[in-house]
C-alpha cells in the first residue's frame, strides 16, 4: 500500500490526477464491476489484475481525502480480530464448535460482535 501511495503521489505531483474525490470513487465502482466480472468468468489471472486495480484506486481515494490507507487497514485488521475473538468466546461459551455453525449463526455472531466492540 505504501508503494501505491507513493506512486499515486508522484503521478499527482506531475499533474496526472483526478480533480475531485468523487471521480476516484467512480473509478473504484468501475474497478469493482470489472473485478466481479472477471470472477464470474472464473478468470483468476484477470480477477487478480482487477483486484490490483481496485486496491490502487482505493489508495487513490484515500490520498485525495488525506487519509492513511495503511493505518486504515491496520485499524480494520485490529477491529476484525477483536470482533472474531468475541465471536469465538460466544460460541465456545455455548459449547458449540465453529464447523457446526450455519451461515446464519455466523452472521448473528458477527452482528452481536459488532455491537459488542462498539461498546468496548
Amino acid at each position: 500500500m505504501r508503494r501505491s501511495l507513493r506512486l499515486s503521489e508522484k503521478a499527482a505531483g506531475a499533474g496526472f490526477d483526478w480533480a475531485v474525490p468523487e471521480e476516484v470513487f467512480e473509478k473504484v465502482r468501475e474497478e469493482i464491476t470489472e473485478w466481479e466480472e472477471a470472477a464470474r468468468r472464473n478468470d483468476p489471472a484477470q480477477a487478480e489484475r482487477e483486484l490490483g486495480d481496485l486496491l490502487f484506486s482505493l489508495v487513490n481515494v484515500a490520498r485525495k481525502l488525506d487519509l492513511d490507507p495503511e493505518a486504515a487497514l491496520q485499524s480494520a485488521n485490529e477491529e476484525f480480530c477483536r470482533r472474531f475473538a468475541r465471536m469465538e468466546r460466544s460460541f465456545h461459551a455455548r459449547g458449540e464448535r465453529p464447523e457446526e455453525l450455519s451461515p446464519e449463526q455466523w452472521e448473528e455472531l458477527w452482528q452481536r460482535a459488532k455491537i459488542g466492540t462498539q461498546e468496548d
